[in-house]
């Protein structure tokens, strides 16, 4: 399950996704420690389209969270965390709420 209340583009903003494997951004300035992968790899984008990764990286997020092996994806034009990566490699809870969500 994807929740997206409004998509606009902004280099800061994350769309929580509940379904996705992966976190992604479109957009290297979020990046650091980025790494060019050994071998060609594709991932499934939440439209269905498939679309190469062209790196992987760190994100200095929200909260002070690091977020691990963020994959960078230039044709996805969204940054995307992985609510389930998240709370595995965080070791975090996350509780939604109507209007809001905690970390």
């Amino acid at each position: 399950m994807t929740l997206c209340s409004h998509a606009a583009v902004n280099k800061s903003e994350w769309i929580l996704d509940l379904g996705a494997t992966d976190h992604m951004t479109y957009n290297t300035e979020n990046l650091s420690d980025i790494k060019v992968p050994h071998e060609k790899s594709t991932i499934v984008l939440p439209n269905g389209n498939s679309s190469e990764i062209s790196s992987i990286g760190k994100v200095k997020s929200f909260a002070e969270i690091e977020l691990q092996d963020v994959l960078y994806v230039p044709v996805f034009k969204y940054n995307l965390l992985s609510i389930p990566k998240l709370a595995r490699d965080s070791n975090c809870v996350v509780i939604f709420h109507p209007k809001f969500c905690v970390l």
